[in-house]
């Protein structure tokens, strides 16, 4: 029998920080959070209220829940209304979308080069085949054939994609690849929040969506935010923290949705789209970035290469830290990052 562990529920809490129960508020001093439950995700978020802001935070909330519960439907594999379902069904060759949604794919293309293909938006056909797509259910998993796994790549390539961002149309090369927004919708409507809350004039905040952090100003002391890692294979254990006064910090791990096959092997929701099989070079990837595009797309695009790789990737590019644990669990840190990050198991 497969063992299936948390699809459904521990999913939803295990990569977040400070969740204890879902629609909630809670007030201590100025200090105001907020948790919302949208896109199959916990999204938390907290504010630090100066003179004035209290009268505004309920709008806030009502506002913010909005957008949530908007987005959640314009983005989702399965709702009817959903644009991306509308278009994944669509066969021709030249689709019509909306302005964001082009420019979303634009980026998310742009990314899958700069991350050398590992970032690919089109390997929806490979969730739903080892049964991490939307709609499963997860009460039986199987692993596939290895001709059946061919059969399903062939029509993941998101190079076979090209955007006109100027009149929001996606043409394809080919007609049958099925594009996933799951990887991108939620770290796009976290870079909303956090410019609905700018422009609302509110400067000291976080915004956590199932771990992946937006981060701005200071805590309601004055001191920078800390943030927790969490530990990839003890579910109540941090693996360290770090101090935050502005910046993006997003992880990616196999912790998150995943299965365990008969031989113990863990299939989880990040494919490596060369191969067709889950990657297995590291159980989590965590970023730093002023730009929160570059952690989103850093975060899960490199999470297939080996941990030295990703490493010597960030170091190319300044403004970019990382945190890996590698499959075997030792834990390697960018250099800009070895003096902030506190780790409470050494590696």
């Amino acid at each position: 029998m497969y063992n299936y562990l948390g699809f459904k529920i521990m999913r939803y809490l295990l990569p977040t920080l400070l969740v204890l129960s879902l629609s909630c508020l809670k007030t201590t001093g100025n200090l105001h959070k907020q948790i919302f439950y949208r896109m199959d995700t916990v999204v938390e978020v907290t504010l630090v209220l100066r003179k004035g802001d209290a009268k505004r935070v309920g709008e806030t909330w009502r506002a913010i829940d909005s957008f949530l519960e908007q987005w959640e439907t314009r983005y989702s594999q399965t709702n009817p209304r959903s644009e991306i379902l509308a278009l994944n069904r669509d066969t021709s060759r030249t689709r019509h979308v909306s302005r964001e949604l082009a420019k979303m794919l634009h980026t998310a293309l742009r990314m899958g080069d700069t991350c050398g293909g590992m970032f690919d938006i089109t390997v929806l056909p490979l969730k739903r085949l080892w049964g991490l797509g939307e709609e499963d259910t997860g009460s039986v998993h199987t692993r596939p054939d290895s001709a059946v796994i061919s059969k399903a790549l062939a029509h993941v390539n998101y190079r076979s994609l090209r955007i006109d961002t100027q009149n929001a149309l996606v043409v394809y090369d080919d007609p049958a690849v099925m594009i996933d927004a799951g990887g991108i919708a939620k770290g796009f409507a976290l870079m909303r929040i956090a410019d609905m809350l700018d422009s609302l004039g509110f400067t000291d905040f976080l915004v956590n969506g199932g771990g992946d952090v937006i981060g701005r100003g200071h805590r309601r002391d004055g001191t920078s935010w800390r943030i927790a890692i969490k530990h990839p294979r003890v579910s109540d254990q941090l693996l360290g923290a770090f101090r935050l006064d502005s910046g993006n910090v997003f992880t990616s791990g196999d912790y998150e949705r995943f299965w365990l096959d008969p031989a113990g092997e863990r299939v989880h929701h990040i494919f490596n789209p060369k191969t067709g099989y889950s990657a297995t070079a590291n159980q989590s990837v965590t970023i730093w970035s002023m730009d929160p595009v570059v952690c989103k797309f850093y975060s899960t695009g490199l999470f297939g290469l080996p941990a030295d790789s990703i490493i010597a990737f960030v170091k190319q590019r300044p403004g970019v830290e990382c945190l890996v644990v590698d499959s075997l669990g030792d834990i390697l840190i960018s250099e800009g990052w070895h003096a902030k990050i506190e780790l409470y198991e050494k590696n």
